[in-house]
C-alpha cells in the first residue's frame, strides 16, 4: 500500500487520485473481496464440467497474522482451503475442509501434512484417505536416527 501511495505521489497523478492511505486500502479491500468471490463462482462453475477425479492434498497451517489452515492440490497446484482459524483441531479442519471439497468433483485418496495430532484425525475419521507424511518430515526423522551412529563412526575414525 505505501508502495502505490509512493507511486502516486512521484508521479504527480496524486492530484487526481487520492494517496492517503485510506483510499488504497478500500480499493484493495474491493479488490480482494471481488477476487475471492470470483474464484468461489469459478470453482463451482469449473468443478462441474471435470469428470470425477482422486486427489491429493497437502495440508499445513501457516502463522503469518495468526492462525490461518491451508489446502492444496499438489498436481495441480489449486489452493482448496486458505482460511483464518481459531484452532487446528480435527473438528476445525473439517469445518473449513468439508465446504471447500463439496464444490469439487472429486474425493480426497491421500493427504499428506506433517503427522499434526489435528491433521491425522481429520484425515482418517472426515476425509477417510491415506495419510503420508510431507518428506520434510521423513527426512528430519531419518536424520534423526542416523545421526548418532554416524557420529560415532566418524569419532572412530578420526581416533584412527
Amino acid at each position: 500500500m505505501r508502495l502505490v501511495c509512493l507511486l502516486l505521489q512521484l508521479t504527480g497523478l496524486n492530484r487526481f487520485v487520492g494517496a492517503s492511505y485510506g483510499t488504497p486500502h478500500q480499493v484493495n479491500r474491493h479488490v480482494e473481496e471481488a477476487m475471492v468471490a470470483y474464484r468461489q463462482e469459478e470453482s463451482t462453475r469449473l468443478a462441474h464440467e471435470l469428470p470425477p477425479q482422486e486427489m491429493t492434498m497437502t495440508l499445513d497451517e501457516t502463522w503469518t497474522g495468526g492462525l490461518c489452515l491451508v489446502g492444496m492440490d499438489p498436481e495441480s497446484t489449486d489452493m482448496v482451503v486458505e482460511h483464518p482459524a481459531p484452532a487446528r483441531d480435527h473438528d476445525t479442519w473439517n469445518a473449513l475442509l468439508a465446504p471447500a471439497l463439496a464444490g469439487l468433483n472429486g474425493t480426497v485418496m491421500q493427504a499428506t501434512s506433517d503427522a499434526a495430532p489435528g491433521l491425522l484425525a481429520s484425515v482418517a475419521h472426515h476425509l477417510g484417505a491415506h495419510h503420508a507424511p510431507a518428506l520434510f518430515h521423513v527426512q528430519h526423522a531419518l536424520r534423526q536416527a542416523v545421526s548418532a551412529p554416524m557420529d560415532t563412526v566418524a569419532r572412530i575414525l578420526r581416533s584412527l
